[in-house]
């Protein structure tokens, strides 16, 4: 109507103020407190327990982890699961018997070609 958006300089101003009241600093000390309590946890995560998550969700979360590495920890952790459950690591080419003596003959860089 008059071109003035739903948020603007003197609206983020006055939440911003509001935010510091007594009440309201008490208030939001309250809600993250209720958020890390235990037993609230337990309950949310027993209600979440055996259901899948949505599509949208799965593809939400692959979106946000898009070109993210592990860290160097978090690598070696894993290579240590996987070796103590003998499996191998997603995206492992295993060789062939042939290709195994072929090893023992030609260089390495000539055989995995």
């Amino acid at each position: 109507m008059l071109g003035i958006g739903p948020i603007t300089e003197g609206t983020s101003r006055l939440y911003r103020e509001y935010t510091k009241e007594p009440w309201a600093v008490e208030a939001l000390a309250r809600g993250q407190a209720k958020a890390r309590d235990p037993e609230r946890c337990r309950k949310i995560a027993e209600a979440k327990r055996g259901n899948p998550r949505p599509r949208h969700v799965i593809e939400a979360v692959r979106q946000a982890r898009l070109g993210m590495r592990h860290t160097d920890e978090s690598r070696r952790k894993m290579s240590e699961a996987h070796q103590r459950r003998g499996t191998l690591v997603p995206g492992t080419i295993v060789w062939t018997a042939e290709e195994d003596e072929l090893l023992k003959t030609l260089p390495a860089e000539e055989v995995a070609r």
